[in-house]
């Protein structure tokens, strides 16, 4: 059966996981998403958005009965005991679908996939990866980032960051680090170099 090297890519909010993602995608390398995999799982008639109603409270639903994943992140970035539970409730289901989705890469004969995990190591899906790849790009950068893409205030995105783990945690364990406060041409030098270095080690993890 062919084995599937499996690259975890993480890194705080805000660094640029998802143009990296893209570049790698021009390349042939695809990957799983675990953000739209949350979406999926917590999506109207889920089980997911049940458990998650029963936790937080039925204000976190807009008009249409989906989830208000703004008003949601609001409740569970407050502290830590909610990020917890939003985390408990959630990471299962993600856990399952990631499963699926590697079957199915297996099955094409795929030799390389990003599993593209913002919270990789608090779920625990780093457990399913060969290697790690972390995107880091410095603090200031990455609140101008999210204030622009989620239109939020900086006091939200200073709480949303708050919740997450600190650049050294993600740093020390990097198995390659892509560093996205450069120009494109730059991005992706890093990026073709970063895949030279996975190919060839998936080739050896294969002999």
């Amino acid at each position: 059966m062919n084995k599937l090297y499996i690259v975890g890519l993480t890194g705080p909010t805000g660094s640029g996981k998802t143009t990296v993602a893209q570049m790698f995608a021009k390349s042939g390398i695809p990957s799983i998403n675990a953000d739209e995999i949350a979406h999926k799982v917590t999506d109207i008639g889920t089980q997911g958005l049940l458990e998650l109603v029963a936790a937080f409270g039925e204000d976190i639903l807009n008009e249409d009965g989906s989830l208000n994943r703004q008003t949601l992140a609001a409740k569970a970035f407050a502290d830590e005991e909610k990020t917890k539970l939003l985390n408990d409730i959630t990471h299962p289901l993600i856990t399952m679908e990631i499963r699926k989705a590697t079957r199915e890469l297996i099955k094409k004969g795929v030799k390389i996939v990003l599993l593209d995990a913002p919270l990789l190591f608090e779920s625990r899906v780093d457990r399913f990866c060969n290697d790690i790849l972390v995107v880091i790009a410095p603090k200031e950068i990455r609140i101008e980032r999210i204030m622009n893409r989620d239109a939020i205030s900086h006091e939200k995105v200073l709480s949303r960051m708050n919740a997450q783990k600190d650049d050294d945690f993600y740093l020390s364990r990097a198995g390659h680090i892509i560093r996205t406060d450069c120009e494109e041409k730059e991005l992706k030098l890093q990026v073709a170099q970063t895949l030279i270095d996975l190919r060839r080690t998936a080739s050896e993890a294969e002999r």
